[in-house]
């Protein structure tokens, strides 16, 4: 059984949840018990969810030691994340829409440029990376996955002063739209986001 290395630990939650993220197999994964405590979910979420599934979550799920533990555990991709998350029904749903915004602006890629098996990350504030992910069903979630995809090609290719104009456009988008309706979810997330990049002592 190869192992994992841990990369970086982030918080996800307003309420201060954190997951681990390890490099395994030059992709980035995240422990599995720790996306359960951060969705509020017991163990068996996420065991008696991967078997009800085992197609669906094929490839995308692994069980690696990390940092060569004695113990094995279950670690997620990030397509993985998103499947779990799909439909779940969570005793507080802010858990589930902070943990999706994480996993939006990147947060599995922060920081892993440390590590010699890591996922390169671009030098834009938004991280990107090719996705294999299955096709959403819904329309809304197609829309939404095609935005994402979208954007992170642009920044693939865009030269470092497209990327510093297109980030002024989505600060104007994201205050304008926090003036057309109330969404603390969506502040507190931002906010998170500009403490990691670019206030003193943050996270990159």
């Amino acid at each position: 059984m190869n192992g994992a290395k841990l990369v970086f630990d982030s918080v996800v939650t307003r309420y201060g949840m954190a997951v681990r993220v390890v490099s395994f197999e030059g992709k980035s994964w995240v422990l599995a018990c720790d996306v359960v405590t951060c969705l509020g979910l017991g163990k068996n979420n996420f065991t008696d969810r991967i078997a009800t599934h085992p197609d669906i979550f094929q490839g995308e799920v692994e069980k690696v030691r990390v940092d060569n533990s004695p113990a094995p555990c279950w670690v997620l991709s990030e397509t993985a994340c998103r499947l779990f998350v799909c439909g779940l029904k969570s005793k507080d749903a802010d858990l589930i829409e902070d943990f999706l915004a994480w996993l939006e602006a990147g947060g599995m890629q922060n920081n892993t440029a440390a590590s010699a098996e890591a996922v390169p990350v671009a030098a834009n504030v938004l991280a990107f990376k090719a996705t294999n992910s299955a096709q959403p069903a819904g329309k809304s979630e197609r829309q939404r996955a095609y935005c994402r995809d979208l954007l992170k090609t642009l920044l693939r290719y865009a030269t470092d002063a497209e990327a510093e104009e297109l980030t002024y456009a989505i600060e104007s988008e994201v205050a304008d739209l926090l003036n057309r309706r109330h969404c603390p979810g969506l502040n507190d997330a931002r906010y998170e986001l500009y403490r990691r990049f670019w206030l003193q002592g943050g996270d990159v």
